[in-house]
Parts: C-alpha cells; structure tokens; sequence
C-alpha cells in the first residue's frame, strides 16, 4: 500500500455548562508542530467580557408584562412638533428609549432579584410558621412568581435566539447555557494589523474606525459614475412593473408587510423588533403609515 499523507484539523471542544459559566471568553489558537505529527491546541480562557456600552434593545419579555402597555401609549401620545411623519416617528421612538430604561429599572426590575424575593417569602413561612400576614404574601409572591417566570422565559429566550423551540417547554436552564456559548463566540478578540497579531483593545477600535472610514468615505469629493451599470446589466423590470412597485402603498399593504416581520427577528437601527411593531400596531399605525407613505411620496428619486 503506498504511503499517502493524511490530515486532519481537529477544532472542537467539549465544555460542561459550569465551564462556560466561569469562563465568558475562550479562544482556541493552533501552534506550530515541534517534535510531533500533531499541532499543538492552545486555549486562552478570560472571565471578563469588555464590550462596552450595551445598546438599547427592544426586550420581548417586556409586552407581558401588566403595566407596559400603559407606558407605550402614555409615551406614544405625548406631542411631537414636527412637520415631517418620518422624523415624527424617529423622535417618538428614541422618547420612548428612555421611558423604557426607567421603566424597566424602575418598575420591571431584575427577574432574578424577583425570585430571590419569592424565594426569600417561602424561608420565612418555613422559619416563623404559618401565619396570615404571611398567608397574604404568599398569595401575593405567587402571583408575582407566575408572570417572573414568564418574563424569565421571554428573556432567556430571545437571547438564546431559538425560534424553533416551541413555547410551552420552558427550559430555561438549556437558554442559559446556548446563551453562554453564544457569547463566549460572539466578539473580536483579535485582528491582523498592519502585519501583526494583536489583541489590544485601543488598536482593534482605531483600526476597525479608520477602516470603515476608508471604506464609506468620498476623500476624492466626486460623484461616482454609475451609468457602466445600465450598459452591462439589462433591465428586468420593465414600465408596468416598475409604476406598480414604485406606487404609494395602501394602508394595508403596509400593515401586510409589517406584520410579516419575524417577532424574534434582531432589532433594526431603531433597536425595535417585529413584536413591537405587531403588538402595539393598535397605537403607532396612525403615524407610522403616515411615515412609510410620506417616504414614497419625497423621496421618487430613489424608485426611479
């Protein structure tokens, strides 16, 4: 049998959920072979997670909850003045960011703050007896319970982002670990710059801005030439089909697309997702087809 080389790169590992529990950050790197057919794995393992600010993102557990629905349409019907429907809604959403943090601090709470308190309700009984103030807590704490754990499930869920998983199996402990892992991969820990492997923060940012800023800028201050195009691709769509793309949407096309967004869909610049959308249709549809209406009427210049 003639020799013949063979290869193989072994890049997985397993990991119990304690470990990932302790280590937020786990980078594998593959090392030279010294003195062996094998190339040697080295792991580097952090406990400290720097991202930096955490944007504001829109929470699904947040619309099960008794008092959100009041919040969004007290924030909604506060006056805006504006003569533009789109910068109408832009100011209405970025309002309702901060009514939404407060509240959130505020009123929502901490879900695992929540169930130490309940848990703390049942050490009491069991220490001081059973007796009616603590009757009346108890039935209070169960209520409180039922809709913590919801709001813990919605929670762990969405950032898990698991949309196959059906909604009466609330494992949360299984959310808690894809989450885990899904973080320890998320992130730039290193880069190549200018040659070299580095993972200095200060030189990852610098380099990733200027960039993006190479990437997007006009430094030549000319207009592209874009008519090469129009000579080498033909156009598909012909007049009939363009009047009738290009045409102002009726009010319940606009909702048909609207509601079409996944619900667990990832948030857009506005950081609100589908279900938001969908599920206070009731109290923005007013300004926000006004908005998607207004946008086709200024601006024909982009459905040319």
């Amino acid at each position: 049998m003639p020799l013949s080389l063979i290869q193989a790169k072994l890049d997985r590992a397993l990991a119990t959920s304690q470990f990932f529990s302790v280590w937020q950050v786990v980078n594998g790197s593959v090392l030279p072979r010294i003195g062996s057919d094998h190339h040697p794995i080295l792991v580097l393992c952090s406990s400290c997670v720097s991202r930096g600010p955490v944007p504001f993102r829109f929470q699904r557990m947040w619309v099960f909850h008794d008092s959100f629905r009041y919040l969004i349409t007290s924030s909604w019907a506060l006056p805006c003045a504006s003569p533009n429907p789109l910068l109408w809604v832009m100011w209405k959403l970025k309002r309702l960011h901060q009514s939404i943090k407060v509240w959130n601090k505020n009123v929502c709470g901490d879900v695992n703050h929540k169930m130490e308190q309940v848990r703390q309700i049942h050490v009491d009984i069991e220490t001081l007896g059973y007796t009616a103030a603590l009757r009346d807590k108890e039935l209070d704490a169960q209520m409180m319970l039922s809709q913590t754990l919801l709001l813990q499930f919605e929670f762990l869920k969405q950032k898990a982002r698991f949309a196959w998983l059906k909604d009466g199996d609330r494992n949360t402990a299984f959310f808690h670990r894809r989450s885990q892992i899904r973080n320890g991969r998320t992130g730039i820990q290193g880069l190549m710059v200018d040659g070299s492997y580095t993972n200095d923060t200060a030189i990852l940012e610098d380099h990733i801005i200027s960039y993006y800023k190479e990437l997007f800028a006009n430094t030549g201050g000319t207009i592209a030439d874009y008519t090469l195009v129009d000579q080498v691709i033909s156009p598909r769509v012909g007049a009939q089909d363009n009047a009738s793309l290009t045409a102002i949407p009726s009010d319940s096309k606009i909702k048909e697309a609207i509601f079409y967004m996944d619900s667990d869909s990832s948030p857009g610049p506005d950081s609100f997702n589908g279900i938001f959308y969908c599920h206070f249709w009731d109290v923005i549809s007013v300004k926000v087809i006004a908005a998607v209406r207004f946008f086709f009427i200024s601006c024909p210049c982009l459905w040319v």
